[in-house]
């Protein structure tokens, strides 16, 4: 049975829902402080966010993800709860894949917030009737349509950052090459999110405070030549990396200035140093 309320009651228990999302998963001890600096961050990023494009709806999407942690904190450790929650598995037959079990939160995980909500968004109709039946006393994690409508445009975001962050979850170290071109894939897929008109505010906002975040970081590359020398001589890339990732002509022309000047000052043998020639992309012109 599916119950679905008209009312707006869900959010006086929004407080009793972070709770829980709060008590799920390991508890993250700082690193010197570090955690509680990264959410200022992201707080202070968040509402520069807000001021410069505007939002509604802010209050709505920001529930999701304590509510959709909670439940799956419920369902995980209480045990009338999971016997319900696999009951009304084993009896959907709409359901595909093999997956069986409701995806935890953890924050000490590499994409645990991509995995629980696209777990939630899997089991949407056992969750629905798991959350609108008042016996189970799970309302307050019921997600309204508008909700379950913005998981899904967060999911999609989130997906952008997968690849990068397995790069990085992995025991190798990544190499220069490998972490710039996945930084610039991120860049240019959050500046589509951020102009897409047809996507929720909340959604472009998000899309505009990680460009912020990202631009933070994008810092460093500008001041150390390392990097750009690095994509130069990678046989994948070189300069025409550059070109194809959009530096225009001018910029192109100073990279190529820079790893030459790199080498005669650092690597070239004093008096010895040949001219070194690096073939410059074309840049063709549409008439």
């Amino acid at each position: 049975e599916i119950i679905i309320d008209q009312g707006d009651e869900r959010l006086d228990d929004e407080e009793a829902a972070i709770e829980e999302a709060d008590a799920s998963g390991d508890v993250v001890l700082e690193d010197d402080g570090k955690e509680t600096h990264d959410n200022a961050v992201v707080k202070t990023l968040q509402e520069k966010a807000i001021q410069m494009m505007g939002s509604e709806g802010i209050q709505i999407a920001l529930g999701i993800f304590p509510w959709v942690a909670g439940l799956a904190h419920q369902v995980h450790d209480a045990t009338m709860v999971k016997e319900k929650f696999d009951m009304l598995v084993k009896y959907d037959k709409d359901l595909s894949g093999t997956s069986r079990t409701l995806e935890q939160c953890v924050p000490t995980h590499w994409n645990s917030d991509l995995a629980c909500l696209s777990s939630h968004i899997f089991f949407q109709p056992v969750i629905e009737q798991l959350t609108g039946n008042s016996i189970n006393k799970l309302q307050q994690f019921r997600l309204s349509e508008r909700q379950w409508e913005l998981a899904r445009e967060v999911e999609e975001v989130l997906l952008l950052f997968q690849t990068f962050t397995k790069l990085f979850s992995t025991e190798e170290v990544p190499l220069i090459v490998d972490a710039l071109p996945e930084l610039e894939h991120i860049q240019q897929s959050l500046v589509s999110v951020k102009q897409d008109t047809g996507a929720a505010d909340v959604i472009r906002v998000a899309g505009q405070a990680a460009l912020l975040v990202l631009e933070k970081c994008s810092i460093f590359t500008n001041d150390c030549d390392v990097y750009l020398i690095a994509i130069v001589m990678c046989p994948d890339c070189k300069l025409k990396w550059f070109k194809n990732n959009g530096r225009r002509p001018s910029e192109i022309r100073d990279i190529k200035t820079a790893v030459i000047g790199c080498w005669e000052k650092k690597y070239a043998p004093d008096g010895e140093g040949e001219e070194i020639e690096l073939e410059t992309p074309q840049v063709f012109k549409h008439s």
